[in-house]
């Protein structure tokens, strides 16, 4: 019969090398390293797109930011871009989209290559009902505290095939120089086989931003201004597909017909949000953002809203199992994962690349992507106040596959979004 857990880490204190599990599997970490080598430079067959990685990825490296800090052994440079698929022809000629299509399917076999796709920030959780079952911020910490305690246990038949597997937890641990355990199993693994008409219209209580996992109404009136009441959750969900979207939250209930716009209240009645309808969960803009915006545009008739070319989500809300590796693998509890990053923009440019964590924006870590929203607003106002001057963000960027985090200057455009918040 055998134990093997997770990696102990920091929250369970130091553990020795006696206590290491000696059949225990590759380490992810090695395999994506592994990857990374074939990925941009390792593979007898070489093609064009690959070639250039190896080249950049050989180059000195790039003076671009302020300091950083990474292991004497991986040097910091901007890692090379990744290979994009092509522009559809212009000309719309067989010939041309034959063409096109064979460099898609060669950008897309050189991609489904790159270790990033296995990267614990890219991939999806093994298990999904996990995602269902801890959600919360406090939920996480609790099963990541309680999971130092759990490993998993089978049993081995005659030639080392495994017999039978479920969990144990350790009840007992001794300090000394034998490492002995106690693990409380399962019995079979070792014993067998919205026209004001009425009321009158007030100005609203207007709260905070919600919170995830709120419960929430949802008001709106219909065509003939009666009354539509809906009564929700906000979810533990961010949506980081789609670039200019990363402020949204969303609801658990429909957003019934009329009902864009209306206001998402707590339950002591303090408006804390906006509902639109959206695919497919309705989808709400946190009140800060609402009142930033009107403010912005009563003094300035203009909205300024930041443009990095980012699609983030954050570490908070990821799953409980992929945040424990993160944390034991590269010593990293915050920040924001990247998932998009818009081409021929400025963080392109510097290096950013999907499956990166950017610890923090200007020394801000632990916002949710509503409040990250709002310090973005912030720095519009700013600029709409001086607009001559240039703004910028200071990132910390960490690089799973290098292991090294650098420090970037990115400057931040503007744009004038009115009809779009």
């Amino acid at each position: 019969m055998s134990a093997n857990g997770g990696n102990p880490g920091p929250l369970a204190g130091a553990s020795g090398e006696d206590s290491r599990d000696p059949g225990r599997p590759p380490n992810k970490r090695k395999k994506i390293e592994a990857g990374a080598t074939e990925f941009v430079g390792g593979s007898n067959t070489d093609t064009e797109d690959v070639t250039q990685l190896r080249k950049t990825a050989a180059a000195s490296p790039a003076t671009v930011g302020g300091g950083s800090s990474s292991s004497p052994a991986v040097p910091v440079s901007t890692p090379p871009p990744r290979p994009r698929y092509p522009s559809y022809p212009k000309s719309g000629k067989s010939k041309d989209v034959r063409k096109w299509n064979e460099e898609c399917r060669r950008i897309g076999e050189i991609l489904a290559k790159d270790p990033r796709n296995d990267l614990p920030t890219q991939r999806k959780p093994k298990d999904p009902d996990t995602d269902e079952a801890v959600q919360s911020r406090r939920d996480k910490a609790v099963v990541r505290k309680a999971a130092r305690s759990i490993v998993s246990v089978s049993s081995t038949g005659h030639g080392g095939v495994k017999i039978q597997q479920c969990s144990g937890i350790i009840i007992r641990q001794w300090e000394e120089e034998e490492k002995r355990v106690i693990i409380a199993t399962c019995s079979n693994i070792v014993c067998s086989m919205g026209r004001l008409l009425d009321p009158v219209p007030k100005c609203p209580s207007i709260g905070s931003g919600p919170s995830y996992g709120q419960e929430v109404f949802l008001l709106s009136r219909d065509e003939e201004s009666s009354l539509m009441a809906r009564q929700g959750e906000i979810l533990w969900l961010e949506e980081s597909n789609y670039l200019g979207r990363n402020y949204q939250m969303f609801l658990s209930c429909e957003v019934p017909e009329g009902g864009n716009g209306g206001p998402v209240i707590d339950h002591d009645g303090n408006v804390t949000g906006m509902a639109f309808q959206h695919s497919p969960d309705p989808a709400v803009i946190s009140i800060s953002t609402v009142i930033t915006c009107i403010e912005m545009w009563l003094k300035f008739r203009r909205i300024a809203r930041p443009v990095h070319g980012l699609g983030v989500r954050t570490m908070e809300l990821l799953n409980v199992s992929l945040q424990e590796e993160i944390y034991d693998d590269y010593d990293i509890d915050s920040g924001y994962i990247v998932d998009v990053v818009s081409y021929d923009s400025a963080a392109e440019s510097l290096g950013v690349l999907p499956g990166d964590v950017i610890v923090s924006f200007d020394d801000r870590h632990d916002l949710t992507l509503p409040q990250l929203e709002d310090y973005l607003l912030s720095l519009g106002w700013q600029f709409l106040q001086n607009p001559s001057s240039t703004v910028y963000l200071k990132l910390e960027v960490y690089d799973l596959i290098r292991r090294s985090k650098r420090s970037i200057t990115l400057p931040v455009g503007f744009c004038d979004t009115s009809e779009q918040v």
